[in-house]
């Protein structure tokens, strides 16, 4: 599902910050976001841009951004005033381009594109509408190995094999109405990089986050011999896909501080049926060879009813082994649903830790 990396959003509340005269607190979606005073009304559209946004350095309206060096860093988490806030709200008229004739016009409970040559309207936007590749962002994504040998690019990851990407939950609130008072399970989200292992035909295949390797002296593979993955899915009577997060030295800073590299595993994907395993299935296949890790559990129960601010509350307190602030929840049904929300994706979210987000 397509992320929107900057979206037309409607203020929903305006809170004041203890001590703060000039900022206070937008909510946005499931967001807060420090703006400053007088910039919005409740109720207004803007455009809101998420945390990890890149924003284009030669476009000058964003200019007053730019640090020293006349580049933009990205959109972080920060903390000020003991609040956090997450990604960045614009006025709209960020949309509006000198050197075209086109403006954007709130009327009603949308946004007419307005042509200033023809003094017709051209369009309209709503809110939710999408706006990213409009404004030229990109999202920021951090090397996912610090000095290790990822490897040789074998060609693009398998269409028959769902990427592992987690929407986050505060980008769709939707997803908490679709899981309400079904059973569930939150697993302790892990900072490392995603892999995945599969059998399709007879063929065994390697994969990166977003690639699949060639078999041979990198991480991967160091992986798949230190579990003994090629033998689990040559003897695997259907074709299936073992996909988790690599973690410990050289893997994002190893905020875990393992000794070594391990591979913990989060899914079971059934190709031949295009299904994932639910929990119980996961737990099943896990315990049948004792060599395998799963990503560690932090609750369940019988009937989810949390709200948002809920759920960051127990993002906040979740810890790695080490006791360092973990990244933050997977929040899942334990039984697998599609998600309308997601256009029949499965239902699945993540939550993250905004102190985690704001360190690191």
């Amino acid at each position: 599902m397509e992320r929107k990396l900057a979206s037309i959003q409607k203020i929903q509340e305006l809170v004041p910050i203890e001590g703060a005269d000039k900022i206070e607190l937008a909510k946005i979606l499931g967001y807060v976001v420090i703006v400053q005073k007088g910039d919005f009304k409740e109720g207004d559209f803007c455009v809101y841009v998420e945390a990890d946004s890149l924003l284009p350095t030669d476009n000058p309206r964003f200019a007053f951004l730019k640090n020293s060096k006349g580049k933009i860093e990205r959109i972080k988490t920060i903390r000020m005033r003991g609040v956090y806030s997450q990604g960045i709200a614009f006025p709209l008229d960020i949309l509006h381009d000198a050197e075209s004739s086109t403006e954007y016009c709130v009327i009603t409970n949308s946004i007419c594109v307005f042509d200033k040559e023809t003094g017709s309207c051209k369009g309209s936007l709503g809110e939710g509408s999408n706006v990213t590749d409009l404004l030229k962002i990109t999202k920021y994504d951090p090397p996912e190995v610090d000095g290790l040998k990822q490897g040789d690019i074998l060609g693009p990851f398998p269409i028959f094999i769902p990427k592992s990407d987690e929407p986050s939950v505060q980008s769709f609130p939707e997803l908490l109405e679709e899981l309400w008072n079904k059973p569930y399970m939150m697993t302790i989200k892990e900072d490392g990089t995603s892999a995945t292992f599969y059998r399709k035909d007879g063929y065994i295949g390697v994969c990166s986050h977003k690639k699949e390797q060639k078999p041979g002296n990198n991480i991967y593979s160091s992986m798949m011999d230190k579990y003994g993955l090629s033998q689990i899915l040559t003897d695997s009577k259907t074709d299936i896909a073992i996909q988790g997060e690599i973690v410990g030295p050289g893997v994002q800073k190893n905020r875990m501080r393992l000794k070594e590299l391990e591979f913990h595993i989060y899914d079971v994907f059934d190709i031949a049926t295009n299904k994932y395993y639910n929990w119980e299935m996961l737990m099943t296949f896990l315990q049948t060879f004792p060599q395998l890790i799963s990503v560690r559990p932090y609750m369940t129960g019988s009937s989810f009813n949390y709200s948002i601010e809920q759920l960051i509350n127990f993002s906040t307190q979740v810890a790695y082994q080490n006791n360092n602030p973990a990244e933050g929840l997977v929040i899942r049904p334990l039984t697998t649903v599609k998600s309308p929300t997601r256009r029949g994706e499965r239902l699945s979210f993540k939550v993250l830790n905004p102190a985690y987000l704001a360190k690191n």
